[in-house]
């Protein structure tokens, strides 16, 4: 699923985020930060902020996965299925944070990968 949105961004794009990668190093993903800290979605748009590729494919994929959403509402709908709990809601900026993670994932298994995945918690520049 991850590749799927992934695809979607444009090699110029894809091109930017290797540099931003190569610069910044690392991107953390994580529930619970070193030290045994929980990690919270201000985390992810602290690090968001240094990666602007990053950040500009996330807002495409929340975009594209909202218009999924709405489209899946619609159908419900017209089916006599209540959309009330298929709602979308970033509650604190854990959507957000999930698509990033979504990203990320995406970014690993695209041809050539851009990122490798170290112990679990570290997207790292191929």
């Amino acid at each position: 699923m991850s590749l799927e949105y992934v695809e979607k961004i444009s090699p110029d794009q894809i091109a930017k985020m290797k540099n931003e990668f190569a610069k910044n190093k690392a991107f953390q993903v994580s529930q619970v930060l070193p030290g045994g800290k929980k990690a919270d979605a201000a985390d992810y748009e602290s690090q968001l902020s240094k990666f602007p590729a990053l950040k500009a494919a996330v807002n495409e994929t929340l975009s594209a996965i909202k218009e999924e959403q709405k489209q899946l509402a619609e159908s419900a709908k017209k089916m006599g299925i209540r959309t009330d709990s298929i709602a979308l809601q970033d509650v604190n900026g854990e959507f957000t944070a999930a698509v990033t993670e979504v990203v990320l994932e995406g970014l690993r298994h695209i041809q050539p990968p851009l990122l490798d995945k170290k112990d679990n918690s570290y997207a790292l520049a191929q």
